[in-house]
């Protein structure tokens, strides 16, 4: 059966230094983690799809934690899918869950904070419609966007689910749309635009575009170039501009991706791009904040040496520069990633560093306990001998240090 697909809820602190993790799921079913959001408690929820292995059946899941994510409840909803931003916290505490069955209706699912329904309103449409994002309107209302095969949907709803309008986009390329937001003056919709070569394959870029209130279009701009863009979220930044999150991949060059972020004005024109190597493989951008500092942090996962996937966090300033964390020096590179973290036998130490650099491992006491020097950007370290307890990794590379936190269990 293999091994099956779990969810997980991390934590960390200001700096990005990991604080717990959970994890969620059951040997028979994959589960797959899509949203988060903290709870008035201070607990969390968290929303995804789960199926049962070698079933084609897909139920809605969430699950209710306190503020150190401890499982206090689950609910399922059976025989509805969702994507990967169709949960949300209305404004009075509800949960509200946008999915679809295999093949008949769009669902809307409105439910209290202990997960009871309270609500479920169905549409019928077409086959193969995916709800892909739902959001809280300022009418108190909701806003669905799906796609259908290369259309783009948008369904908008009172506050008690009642569906108001259809909007539909249709272009000459196909797209894929991954998120919507509301502007004082509309809704603007991130995502990606696949245009089909002449030659064969097809050209990638960054997608976004902008309605009016009623949805109707009113501009649609593109971001990138020969590389393969991908786009996946946006938000609203403090001077009524946006900041677009996702990666590419160089097709003429090196396979793996990269995070992209481009910052425009408020009418989508670009003020400038950004295109970050953080470690082999990864895949960025599919979540984004705006953080007080006036910089964004966005989140994604990047693939090691044995193909395993591992989540990262990275955090920029105002202009998308890589931020340097606290307890740092100078940056090396951009960041190093740790994985497992916590481990028992062996850690991957995997980073932007294209020099040969020093690691040194520290006990709590200040104490080395390892030392040693590579030139490779991915290395193993074994640590079976060290007792178990928090441990602080540096990368030095002249004057030049990096820390990070490790957990031996």
């Amino acid at each position: 059966m293999g091994n099956p697909q779990k969810a997980f809820l991390l934590k960390t602190d200001v700096s990005g230094n990991e604080l717990w993790k959970k994890v969620f799921g059951e040997s028979s079913s994959q589960y797959y983690g899509y949203s988060v959001w903290q709870t008035s408690d201070n607990g969390f929820v968290l929303s995804g799809s789960v199926s049962k292995s070698g079933s084609n059946d897909t139920w809605i899941f969430i699950i209710k934690t306190n503020e150190l994510g401890d499982t206090l409840w689950t609910k399922k909803f059976d025989h509805i899918r969702n994507g990967p931003n169709s949960f949300l916290i209305n404004t009075k505490g509800d949960f509200v869950i946008g999915g679809n069955s295999t093949s008949e209706y769009l669902s809307l699912i409105k439910t209290n904070n202990k997960g009871e329904i309270i609500w479920e309103k169905k549409q019928l449409s077409d086959q193969n419609f995916w709800c892909i994002s739902v959001i809280q309107t300022k009418d108190g209302g909701y806003l669905v966007l799906g796609k259908k095969d290369e259309r783009i949907i948008m369904i908008k709803t009172d506050q008690d689910g009642n569906f108001t309008w259809t909007s539909h986009y249709d272009q000459n390329v196909r797209n894929f749309p991954e998120m919507v937001i509301q502007t004082t003056d509309g809704y603007v919709v991130a995502g990606s635009a696949y245009n089909y070569l002449p030659t064969g394959g097809y050209q990638s870029d960054l997608l976004m575009y902008k309605t009016d209130l009623s949805g109707n279009l009113l501009w649609s701009k593109i971001y990138g170039g020969p590389d393969a863009d991908y786009g996946h979220s946006i938000i609203e930044t403090a001077d009524k501009g946006f900041i677009l999150a996702g990666d590419y991949q160089n097709v003429s060059g090196k396979a793996d991706h990269d995070i992209y972020l481009v910052k425009t004005n408020a009418t989508g024109d670009s003020l400038w791009t950004r295109k970050i190597d953080v470690v082999y493989n990864d895949f960025g951008g599919h979540s984004i904040k705006e953080t007080n500092d006036g910089g964004y942090v966005t989140t994604g996962y990047f693939r090691n040496s044995s193909n395993k996937e591992n989540a990262f966090l990275l955090k920029t300033d105002k202009n998308g520069n890589v931020a340097k964390l606290p307890n740092s020096t100078t940056s090396i590179g951009n960041s190093f990633f740790i994985s497992p973290n916590p481990a028992n036998e062996f850690i991957e130490i995997q980073s932007g560093i294209k020099t040969p650099c020093a690691i040194e491992i520290l006990n709590m006491n200040g104490s080395r306990v390892y030392y040693n020097t590579y030139k490779e950007n991915l290395v193993k370290v074994d640590i079976t001998n060290l007792s178990k307890g928090i441990y602080i990794i540096k990368l030095i590379r002249s004057n030049h240090i990096l820390t990070e936190k490790f957990i031996k269990n």
